[in-house]
């Protein structure tokens, strides 16, 4: 590690103790302290903080505090947003950006359209109680500390890392002027008393064009060409939407449905570091797909696909099939199209990579 970067690590893990007249020194040059609460003010959408204790009887009390909200100093090339650890005032790790803090699954994939949420968590108690790991660079994600400021905080990075999403076009206006407010305060999820938070409504946005939307993608198109017709799939539902067509939300229903189908496909067919060609041949792949729910357990093997999105799948499935092979014709609610192709659109990002504007 060169000097300078040792001099940095050192700032930012031991800021608060640089703060209250610790002094390090690096070749006799002094560790300045670096804090990561450059927090945006938006009207409506300031940061939020909840605190609460956890308690271990006679073994002490963990107070944890959690502020989620969007950042002023983003950095792109050092990717600097996600979830941040203090235990005991020294940090832990920073730019966390797992699965264990809902990434991949809740909060969708790591991507720069994300990159304004950041999460401070602040631990104060015994050290003997703290969720760090033997060295002190990681968090147990095992531990009960963990386990009960998990629901939290993932909810809260989840709406914040959407509001940056919606807010990407025009962050100067919308986001970095607002550099002064006051940090609110809510109450934590607490088992099955508080089973979600109390947050505003997010901001509605324009849906992408399939222009936009390829663009928006760019990157991932080049390099996985074989998602250039999931995309396509997903900003034509905004063309049939504009069509003076009786049965446009059927035929949407079925596009929707299919897309997903073929998302599936592309996905075991070209993760052959998952789906290696020897096991995965033309007739396995056949077998697999005359049962699509073999083919979505094969897959969640290796890719964590959230519950609810799939019994979301499911039902648009049996409603596709009863158009496709029953004798009665349904209606389908403009609502349901809202439904799956967000839906849809989770799944897609989570197997690609691939984003898409929420409306």
């Amino acid at each position: 590690m060169q000097v300078s970067n040792l001099r940095a690590h050192i700032g930012a893990t031991y800021g608060w103790f640089l703060e209250s007249g610790c002094v390090i020194e690096v070749n006799e040059v002094l560790a300045e302290p670096e804090e990561f609460e450059q927090w945006a003010f938006p009207p409506n959408y300031a940061p939020r903080r909840a605190r609460f204790h956890a308690d271990f009887g006679k073994e002490g009390k963990v107070t944890c505090e959690i502020t989620v909200g969007l950042i002023r100093n983003r950095e792109p090339k050092a990717e600097n947003y996600g979830a941040y650890f203090y235990c005991n005032h020294r940090l832990v790790v920073k730019e966390l950006k797992t699965r264990d803090v809902g990434y991949y699954s809740e909060i969708g994939v790591p991507h720069p359209d994300a990159s304004l949420c950041r999460a401070i968590i602040r631990l104060q108690g015994p050290a003997a109680l703290m969720p760090w790991n033997s060295t002190k660079s990681g968090i147990n994600i095992a531990h009960p500390v963990f386990e009960r400021l998990r629901p939290t905080l993932v909810e809260l990075m989840a709406h914040f890392t959407s509001l940056s999403r919606r807010l990407k076009d025009d962050w100067e206006n919308q986001v970095f002027k607002y550099d002064a407010g006051v940090i609110e305060k809510i109450e934590p999820i607490e088992g099955s008393e508080r089973l979600h938070l109390t947050l505003p409504p997010l901001p509605r946005v324009r849906r992408s064009s399939v222009l936009d939307l390829k663009a928006e993608n760019s990157q991932k198109l080049q390099d996985m060409p074989w998602t250039l017709g999931l995309v396509e799939a997903i900003g034509l539902i905004d063309v049939i939407k504009r069509q003076k067509l009786q049965t446009k939300n059927r035929i949407s229903l079925i596009l929707l449905d299919s897309n997903f189908e073929i998302a599936l496909k592309e996905f075991l067919v070209h993760r052959t570091d998952l789906f290696p060609k020897k096991t995965y041949t033309d007739t396995k792949i056949k077998e697999l797909f005359s049962r699509r729910h073999l083919v979505v357990a094969e897959i969640s093997k290796h890719v964590k696909i959230p519950e609810k999105l799939l019994l979301i799948v499911e039902h648009y499935y049996e409603q596709r099939n009863k158009l496709i092979h029953e004798r009665a014709t349904m209606d389908v609610a403009d609502k349901d199209i809202e439904v799956y192709r967000s839906t849809i659109e989770k799944i897609l990002g989570i197997l690609f990579g691939l984003s898409f504007a929420v409306e």
